[in-house]
């Protein structure tokens, strides 16, 4: 560590994440050291989740398992689990593979949190390739073993999308059925009434019941928001009712992962309830001037779409590099720029079923473009139509609604690397180089528990 370094420490490994250390990297200047501290030693699309228990295989398409394909040159990397903040702006680290309880100690002068959030179908921090592929396999077998219901919980984009694809992908029994249960009056709550009512139809067609303004409660902290795979097993729901379920999955987004901050130094960033973390306009914290937050765990986070997550990157990093700037010239107070409005306020499309998706004309101010850009006109644009795999229908038909076998199948195809995860993360489907996924050799005993 140099006198005089600015040491900026990113935690997450994310679109979020990924896109503020892009963007930091791309603009730093002399004396700025830029460290991301990530938790897994590969990258998962988070969008295939729902597909992978319907086809394992496809795993190898939706990652980008080599560091040396996808990390930012410039930046310096650290894999492990972070722990807390010490005082004096220290975090603490649990690097992966360390066979000692030692934590790593990293200082900074600002840190970035963009860990983003808890879903039971995703891979969560420190799990291995070898681990992930392990637990994929086991759900999906469980799925096809299954001769009761599928329970599904959440009744927002990511349940509706989970039951669809299991009822649709061909792996049940016969007489196996899938079972959703929305909290709210209504499935994907807070979209317009016909995609509320275009999914809906396409889950009857699938054969999915779909039950609405109730909650599972039986065994709830039992279950802790993890997907559990125990035959035969009944619950409970809000409204009276008891489902017998082979397979339980919790499909909703479980809360920030903010952990990590509750103890130490930065435990009092957080909201009480909500447990972000309380940022100005400028998504810097109002009680830890040296934090920032990216995505679901800041307060001001509304929609995790790839545009309000690169605003909000693209806000961190220029006022973190102002903040720098302003330091080393010795000038005036930096003045920091807001946050801009938020570009979507719901996801603009929805995946429904391995041959149905859509996208909600709603998001694009009434989508009278897309409704101009379904086949045949949408062959006027290679750039869509020629991809690898893609169905020119990609907009359904000309003059309708864009929705259809088409539409899913590019929004199944976004999920292996195709489009804008292919532009943020490099290595999509390579092979990998360490077998079975292990994690990287930790450093020697002797550098753990030392500040870098």
């Amino acid at each position: 560590m140099q006198a005089n370094e600015t040491r900026i420490v990113v935690v997450g490994g994310g679109l979020g994440s990924e896109a503020t250390v892009r963007r930091l990297a791309k603009q730093k200047r002399a004396g700025v050291t830029i460290v991301y501290v990530r938790g897994m030693p590969y990258v998962e699309h988070l969008w295939a989740s729902p597909s992978l228990i319907c086809e394992p295989s496809t795993l190898a398409r939706s990652i980008s398992p080599n560091k040396a394909s996808f990390e930012i040159p410039g930046v310096q990397y650290v894999y492990g689990l972070a722990q807390a903040v010490r005082d004096r702006q220290v975090l603490e680290v649990k690097l992966l593979g360390a066979d000692v309880a030692e934590p790593a100690l990293l200082r900074f002068d600002y840190l970035v949190a963009a860990t983003g959030f808890d879903m039971a179908l995703s891979a969560r921090p420190g799990t291995t390739l070898s681990e992930r592929r392990a637990w994929l396999e086991k759900v999906h077998n469980a799925l096809k073993a299954a001769t009761n219901t599928v329970l599904i919980a959440g009744g927002g984009s990511i349940g509706v999308e989970t039951a669809g694809y299991i009822a649709s992908w061909g792996i049940l029994k016969a007489g196996t059925t899938v079972t959703l249960v929305s909290a709210s009056d209504s499935i994907l709550p807070g979209d317009a009434t016909q995609t509320q009512e275009a999914a809906a139809a396409e889950l009857r067609r699938l054969g999915v019941r779909v039950i609405t303004g109730a909650r599972v409660i039986a065994d709830a902290a039992a279950l802790a928001d993890q997907v559990a795979l125990a035959p035969g097993s009944r619950y409970a729901l809000s409204n009276g009712e008891t489902v017998v379920a082979d397979v339980y999955v919790p499909a909703y987004a479980s809360g920030p992962r903010t952990r990590w901050l509750e103890s130490g130094a930065f435990g009092g960033a957080l909201d009480g309830k909500t447990r972000r973390i309380v940022v100005d306009q400028t998504l810097r914290s109002t009680s830890h001037p040296a934090l920032f937050a990216v995505g679901a765990v800041s307060s001001a986070h509304v929609l995790g779409s790839l545009p309000n997550v690169e605003e909000e990157a693209k806000t961190v990093a220029a006022n973190i590099l102002t903040l720098c700037a302003a330091a080393s010239a010795g000038a005036k107070p930096a003045v920091l720029q807001p946050l801009a409005k938020p570009m979507l306020s719901s996801t603009p499309y929805q995946r429904v079923s391995k041959t149905f998706g859509m996208f909600k004309t709603e998001s694009f101010g009434g989508g009278g473009m897309l409704w101009l850009c379904g086949f045949p006109c949408v062959m006027a644009c290679p750039c869509v139509c020629l991809l690898e795999g893609i169905n020119p229908m990609v907009c359904g038909w000309c003059c309708a609604r864009p929705e259809g076998k088409g539409t899913a199948d590019l929004l199944i195809a976004i999920g292996h690397g195709v489009g804008v995860a292919a532009d943020t993360f490099k290595g999509w489907g390579e092979k990998p180089h360490e077998d079975g996924g292990a994690p990287p050799a930790a450093p020697a005993a002797s550098t753990m528990g030392r500040l870098h």
